[in-house]
């Protein structure tokens, strides 16, 4: 192997190393589950707020437009509801999934 093909060899294997790195670093830091101890009290007085009597089973911190936004994963009345607040406490979105299945994988009584 030639001087110039080591070094192209050199480059390629960095780039890999930190395109790698950074999809890694990424998904924890863009999406991460939190309990409601971590979130800020006005995102967590909304969530409290628009989940009214249902049960919070996950709350995860999400970076959007460079926006740090909180969802929460509610079930009201047998129906899995999504909440998006932004740290402020502005409501972003309220979803509600049609599909019945509460007992989903992801959803679970941590919080």
């Amino acid at each position: 192997m030639t001087k110039k093909h080591k070094k192209l060899f050199s480059i390629v294997m960095i780039i890999g190393v930190l395109i790698t790195a950074a999809t890694f670093a990424g998904k924890s830091y863009y999406e991460q589950e939190v309990t409601l101890d971590q979130v800020p009290d006005a995102a967590k007085a909304t969530i409290l707020k628009e989940a009214g009597d249902g049960e919070i089973k996950k709350i995860e911190r999400e970076l959007e437009l460079g926006q740090i936004i909180y969802e929460a994963t509610v079930v009201i009345d047998g129906k899995r509801i999504e909440i998006e607040v932004a740290s402020d406490g502005t409501l972003q979105v309220e979803d509600e999934n049609d599909d019945d299945d509460t007992e989903d994988d992801d959803i679970d009584d941590r919080i």
